[in-house]
């Protein structure tokens, strides 16, 4: 784990965690100051220990990190899709990515199943309102 992610503090914990290739994606949560916990996503190569992705574990629209990632994925090239709680009321979820084409959110509303998130070859699947949606990471 990096000795700062993003300029956040020391006092880190790390949740989930997949691997693909010389790939390590996962996701954290880190106390900022002394009472603010942010939570994010990182992607490291474990040849090189360079990180190649250090992001929020939610997008909002003024910044911050709160929320909580239910599923992460990691690609052969390291690209790396998450699925997150964004810790709101009324619930709120997430599906989002950072490959090839950059950060982007893919989906977002209260009806995703954010532990449903899977990536086969460069398709994202997940289930949202009952009901099977794609993307392509790339």
């Amino acid at each position: 784990m990096p000795a700062l992610a993003d300029g956040f503090s020391i006092l880190r914990w790390i949740h989930l965690v997949a691997l693909e290739g010389p790939w390590a994606a996962y996701s954290w949560s880190a106390v900022r100051g002394v009472d603010q916990l942010i939570s994010g996503v990182c992607v490291e190569n474990l040849t090189t220990g360079k990180l190649s992705h250090v992001n929020y574990a939610a997008a909002f629209p003024s910044g911050g990190g709160l929320g909580s990632v239910n599923t992460i994925v990691v690609k052969h090239n390291g690209s790396v899709a998450w699925a997150a709680d964004t810790g709101l009321y009324p619930p709120r979820l997430q599906v989002e990515s950072d490959g090839i084409e950059g950060f982007r959110v893919v989906a977002q509303g209260p009806e995703i199943d954010a532990d449903s998130l899977v990536l086969e070859g460069s398709s994202l699947t997940w289930i949202e309102a009952g009901a099977p949606r794609s993307a392509t990471l790339r």
